[in-house]
């Protein structure tokens, strides 16, 4: 590319194998950041990038469903008075 200057960054060693897990075999890291960073504003581009294990599945859902009741309850409220 003509015209692309260069920055160093420092980041550390977590951060650093958190983009290498993220590059594929043909890509920069400068790529990767650039892929990652996108904002394309499609929710399906999001799809399968959280890698979470059943205990973090299941807190999510623990926490989803309270709140979830909560709101409900609190909507149940609203309408009686």
């Amino acid at each position: 590319m003509i015209g692309v200057g260069t920055k160093t960054i420092t980041i550390t060693n977590d951060a650093y194998n958190a983009l290498s897990k993220q590059k594929r075999v043909d890509e920069s890291f400068s790529e990767v950041i650039n892929r990652l960073t996108k904002k394309t504003g499609n929710l399906a581009d999001c799809y399968g990038a959280w890698d979470m294990d059943a205990s973090e599945a299941d807190a999510l859902k623990k926490s989803l469903d309270t709140h979830w009741h909560k709101a409900t309850e609190s909507l149940k409220e609203q309408t009686r008075e």
